[in-house]
C-alpha cells in the first residue's frame, strides 16, 4: 500500500512538473510575438517549473542538491508572483506608489533567502525559530503579490472582447489557485497524506488553467467569440443596408470598436481625409492598427487595447472582414449617390412647379387686399362727396360717376386679373418729406394713455424735431410707435420716458430713453432678431418679439437705421435715424391728424387700421356721425393696449396688420373679460363669404368688405353701437 501511495505521488509530481513545463513552452513561443510581456511571463513560468523540478525529482531519486541550488530554487519560486505582476505592468503601468516598493520587497526577499543559514533536514531535530519567521514572510510576500496580480488581471478584463476577458481572468483564477496550493503545503518536507494530495491537485489544476489562459483550443475560442461574431454579423448587415457614407460609418465604427474593444476607430478616405471617427479622441497609449479598404478606398484605423496583441490577436483578423464589407458598402453608396442626384434634380423641378402654384394661390388670397385697398379710398371719398350737402347738384352727380366707375373697375379686377405676384407679402413705401414734429406728436398722443395708466412720465423735447426727413409717413410713425410703446411696457410703474431729437450726419436722430431694467451689452444685438425677447416671454409683458425686427426691416427699406444703448440697471435708449430732407417748397396741407384720445363725443370708436388712407376714409364717413370719437391704432399690440385702457364702444378691425394678424387680435379681445362684450366690426378686402362666416364664428359682430360701402358701413356701425 505504501508503495502504491509513493507511486501515485510520483505520478502526481510528474504531471505537475509536466503541466508547468508545457505552460513555460507556450509562454516562450508567445514571447517571440508579443515582446516584453512575453519575456516576463516566460521568466515566471520557467522559474516555477525549475523550482518544481528541483524540489520533487531529486528527492524521489535520492539525490542531494547543493545548498546554494536549493536557495536559488526558492528564489525562483518566490519570484513567480512578482514576475506575473511585471507581466501585467507591461500592458498597464503600475501605480507609482506600488512600483518601487514591490521591486524592493522582491529584491530583499531574494537576498534574504540567499543569505539564510543551512536549513536542517526534516526529522533532524527542532527547527530554529527563524525558519518559522522566514516562512511566514515568504508566504505573506507571495499572497500580497498574487492578490495584486489577480485584481489587476480581473479588472483589466472589463470591457474586453470575450476571448481576451476570459483568458485574463483565467490567469487570475490560476494565480489564486496556485496561491491556495502554496499556503496549504507543508513549509518543509513533503506531506503524502490528504493535504499533500490536495496541494498537488490544486497545483496541477492551476497549471491547466494557466495553459487554457495562454492558449485556448480553437473550439473553445470559437465558442467564446460568439458575442463578437454576432456583433460582426449585425454590423455587416447594417453596413450593407446603409445607403449613405454617414450611415455606413454609423453602422461600421461602433461594432468594429466592440469587436476589439478599441479606444478609437476612424475611417479615412483615399486622400487621407478623416471621414468619421468613433471613440475617445484623447487615446494616445493604445496600439494603432491600419486595415486597408479594398480598391484603395481608404483605410480603417483602429486604436486597440494594449492587451489585444497578447490576449486577443485573433480578433484583429475580424477587422479585415469588416473592412471588406465597408469597401463594398462605400462603392454601393457612390452609385446610390449618383441616383439620388438625378432624383434630386427631378424633385427640385417638381418643387419649383409646386412653389409656383403656391405663389399663385398666395396671390389669389392676397389679391383682394392688395388691389382693393386703393379703390377703398376712391370709393370711400366718392361716397362721402356723393351725399355731401356742401356740394352743388352737378358736383354730387360727378361724385356719383366716380363711385359708379370705381365699382365697375372693381368688377373688372375680379374678372380679368390673371397674373400672380412672385413674392407674397412685400411692402411698398411712399417716400416723401415728412416733418419729424408731426411723427412725434402723433406717436406721443397715442402712447400717453398707456403711460398715464402706470404713472409713467412722458417727457418730449421737440425743439430739434422741427425739421423734415425723407420717409414713408405711415411706416415711420409705426416704427416710432413701436419704440415708444416698448419704452412704456418694459418700464417700471412711476418711471420716465424721454423723447428727444438731434441732428446726425445727413440724418435726424429720434431717441427714446426709459428707466427700465436695462439690457446686457452682449445681448443687445439679439433684440433685433425675430421672436427674440431676451427672457421677457417669461414675464407678464405681452409681445411677439417681432416689433423691433420689423422696425429694422422697414427702416432699412427707407434708408434709415435703428440702434440701442443700454446698461443693466440704467435703462435703455433706443434711437432711429432717418435721412434728412429739404423743407417742401410749397408746404403741403397738414394731413388730418387722428382724433385725440380724450374725446367729448357720446361714443368712442377704436379704429385698428395700418393704412393711413383707409383711416381717413373711415374718419370722413364718420362725419355723418358727429357724436363718435376715433381712437386710431396702426398695430395690433397697440390696439389691444388701447382697448384694455379705454374700453371703446365699438372696434373697427382690419385683418392685415404689420405685427400680428387681425384674427388673433379678435381672439384676444374675445378672451379678455374687459373687452369680450365690445362689438367688433371686421373690415377686410377679402370679399369671400367663407372668410365672412369664419370671422363671425370667431366673434365678430359684423363683417364689411373693402372698398367700404358708406351705407353698409354706417348701418353696421349703428347696429353695433349701444343706443
Amino acid at each position: 500500500m505504501e508503495t502504491l501511495t509513493v507511486n501515485v505521488v510520483v505520478l502526481a509530481d510528474v504531471l505537475l512538473v509536466g503541466t508547468f513545463a508545457a505552460v513555460s513552452i507556450l509562454a516562450a513561443v508567445r514571447a517571440r510575438q508579443v515582446g516584453r510581456a512575453g519575456g516576463w511571463v516566460t521568466a515566471a513560468f520557467g522559474g516555477v517549473t525549475a523550482a518544481l523540478l528541483g524540489f520533487t525529482f531529486p528527492e524521489h531519486l535520492g539525490v542531494d542538491l547543493p545548498d546554494w541550488v536549493g536557495k536559488a530554487l526558492i528564489v525562483a519560486l518566490l519570484a513567480f508572483p512578482y514576475l506575473l505582476l511585471r507581466f501585467s505592468a507591461a500592458f498597464e503601468p503600475l501605480p507609482r506608489p506600488l512600483e518601487a516598493p514591490t521591486l524592493g520587497v522582491a529584491l530583499g526577499g531574494a537576498l534574504l533567502t540567499l543569505a539564510l543559514p543551512v536549513v536542517p533536514e526534516p526529522g533532524a531535530g527542532d527547527l530554529p525559530p527563524w525558519i518559522f519567521l522566514y516562512v511566514a514572510l515568504a508566504l505573506a510576500f507571495w499572497l500580497v503579490m498574487s492578490v495584486l496580480v489577480v485584481v489587476r488581471l480581473w479588472r483589466a478584463g472589463r470591457g474586453q472582447p470575450t476571448v481576451a476577458r476570459r483568458r485574463m481572468r483565467l490567469m487570475g483564477v490560476a494565480t489564486a489557485v496556485l496561491t491556495v496550493a502554496l499556503l496549504g503545503s507543508a513549509p518543509l518536507g513533503e506531506e503524502v497524506g490528504a493535504l499533500g494530495a490536495f496541494v498537488r491537485l490544486a497545483a496541477i489544476a492551476s497549471g491547466l488553467v494557466f495553459g487554457l489562459g495562454f492558449r485556448p483550443p480553437v473550439a473553445v475560442r470559437l465558442r467564446w467569440r460568439r458575442p463578437e461574431a454576432e456583433a460582426l454579423r449585425v454590423g455587416r448587415l447594417a453596413v450593407l443596408r446603409a445607403t449613405t457614407v454617414e450611415e455606413v460609418t454609423a453602422a461600421l465604427l461602433p461594432p468594429t470598436a466592440r469587436i476589439v474593444t478599441a479606444g478609437r476607430v476612424a475611417l479615412v478616405d483615399a486622400e487621407g481625409v478623416l471621414v468619421a471617427a468613433h471613440g475617445d479622441h484623447g487615446v494616445d497609449t493604445a496600439r494603432r492598427a491600419v486595415v486597408p479598404l479594398p480598391e484603395d478606398r481608404g483605410v480603417l484605423e483602429v486604436w486597440t487595447s494594449p492587451y489585444t496583441p497578447f490576449f486577443g490577436p485573433d480578433e484583429l483578423a475580424l477587422l479585415d472582414e469588416m473592412a471588406t464589407v465597408a469597401g463594398l458598402a462605400l462603392e454601393r453608396c457612390a452609385l446610390l449617390a449618383e441616383e439620388r442626384a438625378q432624383r434630386d434634380a427631378l424633385a427640385a423641378a417638381r418643387q419649383e412647379a409646386d412653389r409656383a402654384n403656391r405663389a399663385k394661390t398666395e396671390f389669389l388670397s392676397r389679391m383682394s387686399h392688395e388691389l382693393r385697398t386703393p379703390l377703398n379710398a376712391i370709393l370711400g371719398f366718392g361716397q362721402v362727396l356723393e351725399v355731401s350737402t356742401d356740394l352743388e347738384a352737378r358736383d354730387r352727380e360727378a361724385a356719383g360717376h366716380i363711385v359708379k366707375a370705381g365699382r365697375h373697375l372693381l368688377d373688372l379686377i375680379d374678372e380679368v386679373l390673371s397674373l400672380s405676384r412672385i413674392e407674397a407679402g412685400t411692402m411698398t413705401f411712399s417716400l416723401e418729406p415728412v416733418e419729424v414734429t408731426e411723427l412725434v406728436t402723433d406717436a406721443v398722443d397715442l402712447v400717453r394713455p398707456l403711460a398715464e395708466a402706470r404713472g409713467i412720465t412722458l417727457e418730449v423735447s421737440a425743439e430739434a424735431c422741427a425739421t423734415h426727413v425723407r420717409t414713408d409717413r405711415q411706416r415711420a410713425r409705426q416704427v416710432l410707435l413701436n419704440v415708444l410703446s416698448n419704452a412704456v411696457k418694459y418700464n417700471h410703474d412711476g418711471g420716465r420716458v424721454a423723447l428727444s431729437c438731434a441732428p446726425a450726419e445727413g440724418a435726424v436722430r429720434v431717441s427714446v430713453a426709459d428707466t427700465g431694467p436695462g439690457i446686457q451689452p452682449d445681448r443687445q444685438a439679439a433684440l433685433f432678431e425675430p421672436f427674440e425677447r431676451l427672457g421677457a416671454e417669461r414675464s407678464e409683458v405681452e409681445g411677439t418679439g417681432l416689433g423691433l425686427a420689423l422696425s429694422r426691416q422697414m427702416l432699412g427699406q427707407m434708408g434709415g437705421t435703428i440702434g440701442v444703448a443700454s446698461a443693466p440697471g440704467e435703462g435703455a435708449t433706443f434711437w432711429i435715424e432717418l435721412p434728412r430732407a429739404d423743407d417742401p417748397a410749397v408746404p403741403a396741407p397738414a394731413p388730418d391728424r387722428p382724433a385725440p384720445i380724450a374725446g367729448t363725443g357720446r361714443h368712442t370708436l377704436l379704429l385698428v387700421e395700418d393704412n393711413l388712407s383707409n383711416q381717413r376714409v373711415v374718419e370722413a364717413m364718420l362725419r355723418a356721425r358727429p357724436g363718435i370719437t376715433v381712437l386710431p391704432a396702426v398695430q395690433g399690440r397697440l390696439a389691444l393696449d388701447l382697448a384694455y385702457e379705454h374700453r371703446p364702444d365699438v372696434i373697427v378691425l382690419d385683418l392685415h396688420l404689420p405685427d400680428m394678424p387681425g384674427r388673433e387680435v379678435l381672439a384676444r379681445l374675445r378672451a379678455d373679460p374687459r373687452t369680450r362684450d365690445i362689438p367688433v366690426i371686421v373690415s377686410s378686402a377679402d370679399a369671400s363669404e367663407r372668410r365672412a362666416r369664419q370671422l363671425r364664428a370667431d366673434g365678430a359682430t359684423a363683417y364689411v368688405t373693402k372698398p367700404l360701402d358708406r351705407a353698409t358701413f354706417l348701418a353696421a356701425l349703428d347696429a353695433a353701437l349701444p343706443r
